[in-house]
């Protein structure tokens, strides 16, 4: 008896952006055997969203009403029912191929979690015609998943298809087996500014349960638009404090004694471009208007508080494995 041929829902969160939502949705109906389900989800005072979605056949609107990143996302989970959920930037465009990719891809039932490069058409935003393309991979680079891995200048993608683990997601392309999102979830918790680091959060705990992988076939093209909706984006100081509150939370959540001392040293000295350890303060302040002490006393404060809040996460999470809930 051949296996029941798995259903996809494609999922596009969207505020203010009615253009780009709308060429994302004409890419989505020229699929030829196009999605089971396509979920829009908008907020309610975005009439002019709304009336583009009205023009697209066959397309359901999810209304949230929680601002930032991940609300939008667990409230179209709430309403999915098909065997994948898959994610679309409003401002991406799938290539041919994309959607057949999915459905092939998670015939392998250990497969959790998948995504794919988002090439960046970065010539629409800037005034030089002649930008190269870049090609975002966001992978690994030094530690686990707390890096991106970038190939610049237009390099053209591999010949045929070339699977390999990862422990990190692109937000705007990636697909999930619904049942496994629905164990693992959105931790509404890391929902601050850009909600930094909740791909990997995700890849990390779908982890846990089989695999998690990239394919270079699974392509989307990228038209980076402005956003709205972000006001945490224009502060660099806020932005700086939240991305390193849930950097420090994803490891106290995820990382085992021994990573950790490997993960702390290196972060409080080294860091990253949105969490600058000690050798980047006096930069980093410099480019933000502030001394090098506050800003040490801020990023310092959200480390501390975003490593106890992520132990804590883990400890309820342990507890719940304790009492048998499974997936």
């Amino acid at each position: 008896m051949p296996a029941k041929p798995l259903t996809v829902s494609v999922v596009v969160p969207s505020y203010g952006r009615p253009r780009e939502l709308g060429r994302c949705l004409e890419a989505l109906a020229r699929i030829r055997e196009g999605p089971d389900r396509t979920l829009v989800v908008l907020r309610p005072d975005d009439l002019v969203s709304r009336r583009s979605v009205e023009r697209a056949p066959g397309v359901a609107v999810v209304d949230v009403h929680q601002p930032g990143h991940l609300p939008p996302l667990v409230a179209a989970l709430r309403v999915c029912e098909t065997d994948v959920f898959a994610i679309l930037d409003d401002d991406a465009v799938p290539r041919s191929g994309w959607l057949d990719t999915i459905r092939s891809a998670f015939a392998d039932p250990t497969l959790m979690a998948i995504t794919g490069p988002v090439i960046d058409h970065v010539a629409c935003i800037g005034p030089d015609p002649d930008l190269p393309l870049l090609e975002r991979h966001r992978g690994r680079t030094w530690y686990r998943a707390f890096a991106s891995m970038t190939w610049h200048g237009g390099a053209a993608l591999p010949v045929g298809s070339r699977v390999f683990p990862i422990e990190h997601l692109s937000g705007g392309n990636v697909a999930f087996r619904r049942e496994a999102l629905d164990h693992v979830g959105f931790d509404l918790s890391m929902n601050r500014g850009a909600a930094i680091g909740y791909e990997a959060d995700l890849a990390l705990g779908l982890g846990k349960l089989g695999r998690v992988c990239f394919d270079t076939r699974l392509v989307v093209d990228h038209y980076p638009a402005s956003r709205r909706g972000a006001p945490d984006r224009a502060d660099a100081l806020i932005a700086v404090r939240h991305s390193t509150r849930n950097l420090y939370y994803l490891a106290g959540k995820h990382f085992r004694l021994g990573e950790l001392v490997v993960f702390l040293p290196v972060m409080w000295l080294v860091g990253q471009s949105v969490s600058p350890g000690a050798l980047r303060w006096r930069v980093q302040a410099r480019s933000l208007g502030l001394s090098p002490w506050r800003l040490a006393a801020c990023v310092g404060a959200d480390c501390l508080r975003g490593l106890v809040q992520g132990m804590k996460a883990r400890l309820r999470r342990s507890a719940v494995g304790r009492h048998g809930l499974s997936w």
